[in-house]
């Protein structure tokens, strides 16, 4: 058989391998480009998620207060609406100034008692409603006094001394303790949220293990 020979231009030694040339500085730049990009993108979601906990902690610094402020003035109505309630019973005679003339004696020596002083309205009730006994007992030094209004009971001792008891007062008494109660309640509310926060900011490690 019978062979053709090639002729080439130049021996193959003189024929060099040639690969494509890898642009080194080219690949780096376009990396650093990218890292400069994605911490660029990390900062900017730690100020948004940033801007977000502030707004967060703002709508519920707002609900707290909105729930405050609700409490607060049911209580002022709730004691409104028992005022209202106490009033129309002395008005109709219908509280217990036994009662309430027997609190105020309690409150002091009764053998210092100097005098007893009411309206003369609740004189008239407690001479209607006291066991013949009680009313004997302070019938000497009970006065009717009408510059005190009606629910009010004046204790005066020898010494000076004075004490005083209203119906309506017990009612201020009521209020100042439930409001006192929705302020100490934000407290500890507010102290939980502190203490489930420092719980976050140091979670437990055998769970991030």
């Amino acid at each position: 058989m019978h062979r053709e020979q090639i002729k080439l231009k130049r021996p193959l030694r003189d024929v060099k391998n040639r690969q494509p040339t890898v642009n080194v500085v080219r690949i780096q730049r376009e990396a650093q480009s990218e890292q400069a990009a994605y911490q660029r993108t990390q900062e900017s979601l730690a100020t948004l998620l940033g801007e977000l906990k502030v707004a967060v902690e703002e709508l519920e610094l707002r609900r707290q207060q909105s729930l405050e402020e609700l409490q607060t003035v049911a209580v002022e109505l709730a004691v409104a609406a028992a005022a209202n309630v106490v009033r129309q019973a002395i008005d109709e005679n219908q509280f217990g100034v036994s009662e309430l003339v027997a609190q105020t004696i309690n409150r002091v020596v009764p053998t210092d008692v100097g005098n007893v002083r009411l309206h003369p309205e609740d004189v008239e009730l407690l001479k209607s409603h006291a066991s013949a006994e009680t009313f004997q007992a302070i019938e000497n030094v009970l006065k009717a006094d009408a510059t005190l209004q009606r629910g009010t009971v004046l204790v005066e001792e020898q010494t000076g001394r004075i004490a005083v008891t209203e119906v309506i007062t017990r009612l201020e008494d009521i209020r100042k303790l439930w409001l006192g109660q929705i302020h100490e309640s934000q407290i500890e509310r507010r102290q939980t949220q502190t203490d489930a926060e420092s719980l976050k900011r140091f979670p437990d490690r055998r769970e991030t293990a």
